[in-house]
């Protein structure tokens, strides 16, 4: 086998916020090493005290670094399920990353396509790149129903209608203003086509995007969040686009 074609043994799909999760652990080490120095000096219920920081701040590094090598599959797993796949779909992956989600839809809609787009931003993953993407989609034997393409989720470079499945995980918050995501909700109910459906995964404003989505029509539910197998705890947003007219127009 091609070394380039095997998956990684640890975190195939790349660390999130690998920048937070190394000053975490860079604090809680230091702290630690304060500790083992200064706390010798200090006995009783006051040393197990001085601890506490050091906890505080690995403890989110520790349970970020879990979800990227675990929890983040599962959990992309879990969202691909609330579709129930014909098989034949065009679908849409926002802020693709790795594309641990793309592969995931490529994998269900045999006689379809999946497009994955990204800013490639490497502050939000490691390793975060569209040729690292396309080496992944090879890896995993979808290369041929998938493709890569750079653009933001606020102009998103496809046509009307012209998508069945919207997926995306942790990305639509990186934008930093209200406005900004809100057009983005907006871009993904463009490109659904009638009963087309967006499954929206994120760690915050998901009643904002519930709102918007609700706002262009679509119906909404929410999912989650899971505080246990992922971190930060994770929700979903499940919106469908009105089929009204689909029917008639496809006879």
């Amino acid at each position: 086998m091609n070394v380039a074609a095997r998956r990684p043994v640890i975190a195939p799909w790349g660390i999130d916020a690998p920048g937070m999760i190394r000053v975490n652990l860079a604090i809680a080490a230091l702290m630690l090493i304060v500790q083992l120095v200064e706390g010798a000096l200090v006995i009783g219920p006051l040393r197990i005290v001085l601890w506490l920081p050091i906890l505080f701040c690995a403890a989110p590094g520790f349970a970020m670094l879990g979800y990227s090598i675990w929890g983040k599959p599962r959990h992309c797993n879990r969202l691909l399920a609330l579709h129930d796949w014909r098989g034949d779909e065009m679908v849409l992956d926002v802020g693709t990353g790795r594309g641990v989600l793309l592969a995931g839809a490529a994998r269900r809609a045999l006689r379809g396509h999946a497009i994955g787009i990204d800013l490639w931003q490497a502050k939000d993953l490691s390793g975060n790149g569209a040729d690292q993407t396309r080496a992944a989609m090879d890896r995993e034997g979808v290369a041929d129903r998938t493709g890569i393409c750079s653009g933001d989720a606020r102009a998103l470079p496809l046509p009307d209608e012209s998508i069945d499945v919207v997926v995306s995980n942790l990305c639509l918050h990186n934008i930093p203003q209200k406005d900004g995501r809100a057009l983005a909700c907006r871009e993904i109910a463009r490109v659904l086509r009638p009963g087309g459906v967006a499954l929206l995964s994120d760690m915050m404003h998901l009643g904002d995007y519930a709102a918007t989505l609700r706002n262009e029509g679509l119906s909404v539910q929410r999912r989650g969040p899971w505080p246990l197998t992922t971190f930060p705890p994770l929700g979903i947003v499940m919106a469908r686009k009105s089929d009204a007219g689909a029917s008639a127009a496809r006879s």
